[in-house]
């Protein structure tokens, strides 16, 4: 899967596979990377692309006025979100669309079109395809959304609604996740992937299923997260994925990912790494296990990962926890 970019006109532009030298926005572990820089602007692309799901983040300044056309062979869900400036779309089949910054939309079908961009501004867009398995297992959750997907027409752009509606607080932390995913190697993927689930579930929540009586808290929503939260506490170091916690407690996966944040704010992963510094913290007090022992524990690779993460949540390095008790124990 992969969303296509045609630039108009297309000779201007030299693309190469890496960041500008002076590059200093976000940096996502395990994204392709291209970037154009020249006399006519600048544009640097950062696409992740599964087999279910893609996702991109565009930065874009021209020194004139100019047009890009976009297309989207992919014949199922796309989500757009205006990171920074107002984007002013024409959709083939869907007419304009004004996206304000900080605003959504959502589209389902194939979809092409084109964007105009005003000289000497930046814009930034996070834009994410799904795929039809995807939305399959959101179905049950959101039974509007099977009678949309049914009335619509695949080769033909269904946009949801109108106008695009602003991005929650909760939609923007997730975004922010993602592009500055925290975690390294054999995590960064895990992390993503359920980064971006819990995106869909949000943009479609907000979108068809918005309702200020589903906010309240119900018995049945407490004990689903609960019943998540014991079994992740149970085995700390034993890392169930979000589709086998839900099958485990019997729940749909995108409800459990929205339900559990709601209750705890934050997302199930976040939550077992916060258990592991935990432990990690009473080991460095009650033990003489080294640094890089107590790392491995934690889930980290590599020890300056751990001691970001670790200063991130007490305010403090592991070092220093070691130098307080020697401390206290010489005393």
């Amino acid at each position: 899967m992969s969303l296509q970019l045609n630039l108009i006109p297309h000779p201007l532009f030299s693309f190469r596979p890496a960041f500008p030298d002076d590059y200093s926005g976000p940096v996502t572990p395990g994204c392709q990377v291209f970037s154009a820089s020249g006399a006519h602007g600048n544009i640097v692309i950062q696409e992740l692309a599964t087999a279910q799901y893609a996702i991109r983040y565009n930065i874009m300044r021209f020194v004139e006025s100019f047009k890009i056309s976009g297309r989207s062979d992919h014949t199922g869900l796309h989500t757009s979100v205006a990171w920074k400036n107002n984007f002013h779309h024409r959709i083939h089949g869907a007419g304009n669309i004004l996206l304000k910054e900080s605003q959504f939309m959502i589209l389902y079908g194939a979809c092409e079109g084109r964007s105009i961009y005003a000289s000497e501004q930046e814009y930034q867009s996070f834009d994410a395809c799904y795929s039809q398995e995807m939305i399959e297992e959101l179905k049950p959750a959101f039974p509007r959304l099977a009678a949309l997907i049914s009335k619509a027409k695949l080769h033909k752009p269904n946009v949801f609604f109108r106008p695009s509606r602003n991005i929650t607080r909760q939609i923007r932390e997730i975004i922010l996740a993602i592009l500055n995913c925290p975690y390294e190697e054999s995590l960064n993927r895990t992390y993503i992937d359920a980064k971006i689930k819990e995106y869909l579930f949000l943009t479609i929540y907000d979108a068809i299923h918005r309702d200020d009586a589903t906010n309240r808290s119900l018995p049945a929503e407490t004990a689903c997260v609960n019943a998540a939260r014991e079994l992740i506490a149970k085995d700390i170091y034993h890392h169930y994925t979000n589709t086998e916690i839900s099958r485990m407690i019997g729940t749909n996966e995108y409800k459990l990912k929205f339900l559990f944040r709601k209750h705890t704010g934050m997302g199930m992963f976040e939550f077992l790494m916060r258990l592991r510094l935990e432990k990690a913290r009473r080991l460095l007090i009650e033990t003489d296990m080294t640094m890089k022992e107590i790392c491995s524990l934690a889930g980290y690779k590599r020890i300056s990962s751990f001691i970001t993460g670790f200063k991130k949540q007490f305010r403090e390095t592991p070092g220093e926890i070691r130098r307080n008790r020697s401390s206290r124990s010489s005393s």
